[in-house]
């Protein structure tokens, strides 16, 4: 099979970032199909209770995957920086501990989120048309996850040795499956929001299948044993937690302001919950590059600070911050432009009220996506030199603008308070992020950089 590793130690650093980011770009542009082709297809065929049952959930669906995302990519961190300083013997060592340690951290969470489903719904205020379609939902993500956590773990661990083209090619093929196994079990079967959840754990374990033959067959490093397996490094798996507890525990103030949010917005009534949710949806999609981008800086700095070359790695982000916040500003037109034909894609015939709400959502948040350049991309690099603390900073800066600051907001501006929140988040987590990458330019890394003569 052809290799498409990506040494992101040499070469110009903005053109190895791009080409390394462009198949994450278009990865998750198919992975948000697949997201949108969920609610889409819900919400055609199933009405809007349906669509805003899903969409009441995404604060706690974001709370689940920023653990587990912080713990695949946590353990990535170190294969990428072991990749960088050219240690097969030591990059090996850190896939077999990256499978032991999500394994784990899914055996002790997905249970506790199982049981305790339906009392987050009601600490969420759910209404209560909306509450047994939404625990469905849930109990079928966090239930999939026993087989999802696999396919993460493999795509963090592909693109840690330079592939990023091998997770693009396979979520094409997921997207597929998906819309096709929605289309089957909710517009022919009627099935609901059930069918939706069943579709994602099907792809999940077709997907998890494929992954673990392409690992084997593709890369000699992820040729795990099952002597391997139970015999890991327990001095890698120790530093993997202590890369990717930190990266977890930033999703989880993250999200948890975010599920503060979502609770205060659930009062609101279905259209404020599906005028939110599609809002987010159409920043999603156009974002994405932004977010790939910054997927990839992780990958850079990581193998680039592993291999010792500093001046390289800043030389790489300030071009790439810079290219980045052109995009942003291109990002916040298209999204004030367009936002109500992204609407319909959505809902057949929105109200205007609805319309009004999306609006509120776009302008408070599309003139700042500025900032959320600054969090993405310093966030990633910091994480992808092993540097945790600050990033975590950040998420607690983000969980008092979302779910302390918020109060206040609201009880003044209403919906608009509400909606401003993100724009708070941001400019408060990229002053952190921002503050800190250049305290250590300035007195770390020209002092160890071997590659100044």
């Amino acid at each position: 099979m052809k290799n498409y590793c990506v040494d992101l130690t040499e070469g110009n650093p903005l053109k190895q970032i791009f080409l390394f980011s462009i198949p994450i770009i278009v990865s998750n542009v198919v992975f948000q199909l697949y997201t949108t082709a969920d609610m889409a297809i819900v919400g055609r065929f199933c009405g809007l209770n349906a669509y805003s049952a899903i969409a009441a959930t995404s604060a706690i669906i974001f709370l689940y995957g920023g653990l587990l995302f912080g713990i695949t990519n946590g353990c990535a961190v170190i294969t990428s920086r072991r990749i960088g300083a050219k240690d097969i013997a030591g990059t090996k060592r850190s896939i077999v501990a990256s499978i032991v340690v999500s394994l784990g951290f899914v055996a002790a969470v997905a249970p506790f989120m199982i049981i305790y489903a339906g009392p987050l719904l009601r600490i969420m205020q759910i209404p209560d048309s909306l509450f047994h379609d939404s625990r469905v939902y849930l109990y079928c993500i966090f239930g999939g996850t026993f087989i999802s956590i696999f396919t993460n773990t493999a795509i963090a661990q592909i693109r840690a040795i330079g592939d990023s083209m091998t997770p693009l090619i396979w979520s094409s093929v997921s997207t597929v499956l998906n819309i096709i196994l929605n289309i089957l079990f909710v517009a022919i079967f009627n099935w609901g929001v059930f069918g939706v959840g069943i579709a994602t754990v099907s792809v999940h374990t077709i997907m998890a299948v494929i992954y673990f033959k392409i690992g084997y067959s593709k890369y000699s490093l992820m040729r795990i044993t099952l002597h391997e397996l139970f015999h890991p490094d327990w001095n890698t798996v120790k530093e993997q937690i202590r890369i990717g507890m930190p990266m977890s525990m930033q999703f989880v103030f993250t999200a948890i302001g975010c599920v503060i949010r979502q609770a205060l917005t659930n009062k609101l009534g279905e259209d404020a919950i599906g005028a939110f949710a599609i809002g987010s949806n159409i920043e999603a999609l156009v974002t994405l590059p932004l977010y790939s981008v910054a997927t990839a800086m992780a990958t850079y700095s990581a193998q680039n600070y592993g291999a010792a070359k500093f001046e390289r790695l800043r030389r790489g982000v300030y071009s790439c911050v810079k290219s980045m916040i052109a995009y942003s500003l291109l990002c916040a037109a298209i999204v004030l432009f367009f936002y109500v034909q992204w609407t319909k894609i959505f809902l057949k015939t929105p109200s205007r009220e609805f319309l009004e709400y999306v609006w509120i959502y776009c302008i408070t948040s599309a003139p700042y996506y500025i900032f959320l350049v600054g969090v993405v991309i310093y966030r990633n690099v910091l994480q992808g030199m092993g540097y945790q603390f600050v990033p975590f900073l950040g998420g607690v800066a983000e969980l008092i603008a979302r779910g302390i600051l918020i109060f206040p907001m609201m009880l003044f501006w209403g919906y608009w308070g509400l909606s401003a929140t993100n724009p708070l988040a941001w400019i408060f987590a990229a002053v952190i992020d921002y503050l800190y990458y250049k305290y250590l330019c300035k007195k770390i890394l020209p002092s160890t950089d071997r590659t100044i003569a």
